[in-house]
């Protein structure tokens, strides 16, 4: 696990997820806690796509290939489903303590009984996000063999998803559903049905899809 760490973190990917956050939190108005939620999980999961891309193809960017290609199916599989958890541990942490930067804007408040429900609401919604679109980002960039792929992929899918024409043929089973609930009657339940489709997807990207994108690989 300390190997994965040092090859997922070089300093520049600890800093630029954060530095993205302190941006967000500054310059993305709200004036309301209930809309923190709805504005850090599309954007959370746009980060995830383009943090986790690499997540396979990082070996041959750094040119230790050679070494990697010689490790069992088996090691490898282990290898990425280990940098796969460190990234999303550490977007999940950011995402979790990033949620109050936005409480430099005062916005208006509901009672603490409301804002914890909004909170954990917003936690389980997010680590589904990191997770479908993390995996989507890698499974496209294994298959292509091209970081660019993988990101273009997601982030194309992302732009339809999340956007009025998505909210509305998708509905509460859109991946984002919880961006679009209806939270004026409060923390309701009907954006559920969306995240669970979403957590299933990512299970079977990161089951099926991803290992057989890591057995074709040859070079």
């Amino acid at each position: 696990m300390k190997n994965e760490l040092k090859i997922m973190f070089p300093l520049y990917r600890i800093i630029y997820p954060l530095l993205f956050m302190i941006f967000l939190s500054i310059f993305r108005g709200i004036a309301d806690t209930r809309e923190i939620g709805v504005t850090l999980d599309p954007m959370l999961a746009a980060l995830s796509a383009v943090f986790m891309v690499d997540t396979y193809l990082i070996e041959h960017k750094e040119q230790r290939w050679e070494i990697f290609a010689l490790y069992a199916l088996d090691k490898k599989k282990a290898m990425v489903y280990k940098r796969i958890f460190v990234q999303f541990a550490y977007l999940f942490l950011l995402a979790a303590i990033g949620y109050f930067l936005f409480f430099i804007q005062n916005p208006s408040k509901e009672g603490w009984g409301t804002e914890a429900k909004l909170y954990f609401e917003y936690l389980s919604a997010v680590s589904v996000s990191l997770l479908f679109w993390g995996s989507m980002a890698i499974t496209g960039a294994n298959l292509f063999q091209n970081i660019w792929c993988g990101i273009g992929i997601s982030l194309t899918i992302w732009l339809v998803l999340n956007s009025a024409f998505g909210a509305d043929m998708f509905g509460k089973y859109n991946v984002f559903s919880y961006v679009f609930r209806s939270y004026g009657r409060g923390t309701g339940a009907d954006w559920i049905p969306g995240k669970i489709i979403g957590f299933v997807l990512a299970v079977l990207m990161m089951s099926l899809l991803i290992p057989q994108t890591i057995k074709r690989r040859r070079i």
